[in-house]
């Protein structure tokens, strides 16, 4: 199935937990729904899985989970190859 293909149920989208909003993903991501300009720099910067739909930003919790645990764990190897 490519990426432009919806899913032939709603099971994997009910599965991905979606965030609606810079708000809904800075409060999720940090705690507090005020670091929404950052979340809306690291949309800009494709820095997280963060996607618009229209002008409102979107994010799947699992996703945003596995980049931040891809990402730790690539800075952890890097800082045992220096030693």
């Amino acid at each position: 199935m490519n990426d432009a293909t919806p899913p032939e149920d709603d099971s994997d989208l009910e599965t991905l937990d979606l965030l609606h909003g810079a708000e809904e993903i800075a409060a999720f991501l940090y705690g507090d729904r005020r670091y929404a300009r950052r979340v809306r720099n690291h949309a800009e910067n494709q820095n997280l899985p963060i996607f618009p739909v229209g002008k409102v930003l979107h994010a799947a919790k699992r996703d945003l989970i596995d980049d931040i645990r891809d990402k730790k764990n690539r800075n952890k190897n890097k800082h045992k190859h220096k030693k």
